[in-house]
């Protein structure tokens, strides 16, 4: 077959599909990979070059008030063929959005068959029982973990269950090298110094928008974290992000005041040498400890401990995969709740206890952490 998987998500819900799209390819199939470009690169290193990447132009989740035409006709000429008779639409999201509705109709049109979840339009509510031609529907649960839904999505596009492993990446050579030149470059006193105490990467900045507000824990319990790490495990902490969370991560960095144990690194992943840089930071690391995100995900892929800060948002349907790992919200009548909050905070994130978390660090840290745990706990 000639398999078409959409995947218009971030980077974290592109890493958890990399076992479905594997499994695809293992099968002895074509895989075309359509993605935006903060993905792409995780793609390719993840699927190697027996997977065409394409490379979407415009975020479908803001399009829906405008003219599907405007998606790049490119991208439609190199999809039309590869849905010809046997070809295959995979929806990767169970919220689908203007691309995966207008690519049905290409695939009716083409005489291939569409899979999806039984999802719904992102924000629309519509279904797409209306466009002709073959379909198969899986059914799944909304709130059942993401590695589930791919699994089912999977057997819906194989036709036979097939066991997958977890999301796999690895850092080569050249993200080594280039991670380690930035760091003695940029950050040379505290680079002596991790490179022989070890440390640990953070991404607990806050890009200032609605929805990071959302999943902020808060700065003073991210500085108390920490400074646990540097005083009681004897660590550095690396606080990384994307740039326009600079300000936040600078902000904690201050707080703590142990410059030399301290640094900062805001980078840009929908390159490739940003993902080569956080390839080569992330296994450079002893392990994550941060908020839910695609880093926290690709931490995981490669294998690394995670301690993660979660909210009911989507619990629990995007908790690491990663061992030992530990998940960790607060109870709260209203979630999941798709992030649209109805608290005045966001007392699932925001009332997890510090205690809590250095307690997972140190069990990561002595070793006793063997598990992965994902726990609710309970309101105080």
């Amino acid at each position: 077959m000639r398999v078409v998987v959409s995947n218009p998500d971030g980077m974290g819900d592109v890493v958890l599909r990399l076992p479905m799209m594997r499994a695809i390819l293992d099968a002895g199939h074509e895989l075309m990979v359509l993605c935006r470009g903060h993905a792409e690169h995780f793609v390719r290193r993840g699927l190697g070059p027996a997977a065409q990447v394409v490379v979407l132009q415009r975020d479908p989740y803001a399009m829906q008030r405008e003219k599907i035409e405007q998606f790049d006709a490119d991208l439609i000429d190199r999809v039309h063929p590869f849905l010809q008779s046997d070809g295959v639409l995979a929806f990767g999201p169970y919220q689908w959005t203007i691309l995966e509705e207008h690519l049905a109709r290409i695939a009716a049109e083409s005489g291939g068959t569409r899979v999806r979840m039984n999802g719904f339009r992102y924000l629309g509510g519509r279904s797409v029982d209306g466009i002709p031609g073959a379909e198969r529907v899986v059914e799944v649960h909304e709130h059942w973990h993401e590695s589930r839904k791919n699994a089912a999505l999977c057997a819906g596009v194989l036709g036979k269950q097939v066991a997958l492993g977890d999301p796999v990446l690895r850092a080569d050579e050249t993200d080594l090298e280039l991670a380690r030149k930035y760091l003695a470059a940029e950050h040379p006193r505290w680079w002596a110094r991790a490179g022989s105490t070890g440390f640990w990467t953070g991404l607990m900045g806050n890009a200032g928008d609605y929805y990071a507000g959302l999943k902020e824990w808060g700065h003073e319990n991210w500085v108390d974290v920490v400074r646990h790490l540097i005083t009681n495990r004897g660590l550095c902490v690396l606080l990384t992000g994307a740039e326009n969370e600079r300000k936040s991560l600078e902000r904690i960095r201050s707080l703590i005041g142990l410059e030399e144990q301290v640094a900062v690194v805001t980078g840009d992943a929908s390159t490739s040498e940003g993902v080569s840089m956080i390839l080569g930071l992330t296994s450079l690391s002893q392990a994550y400890i941060g908020k839910d995100s695609g880093p926290m995900h690709v931490a995981a892929a490669l294998g690394k401990p995670v301690v993660s800060l979660f909210g009911g948002g989507h619990w629990p349907r995007f908790t690491p995969l990663a061992t030992p790992s530990l998940a960790v919200a607060v109870e709260m009548p209203c979630s999941p709740c798709g992030w649209f909050c109805r608290m005045s905070e966001s007392y699932c994130v925001k009332l997890v206890p510090v205690s809590r978390v250095t307690a997972a660090i140190d069990a990561v840290a002595d070793g006793s952490a063997t598990s992965r745990c994902v726990e609710l706990l309970p309101r105080t």
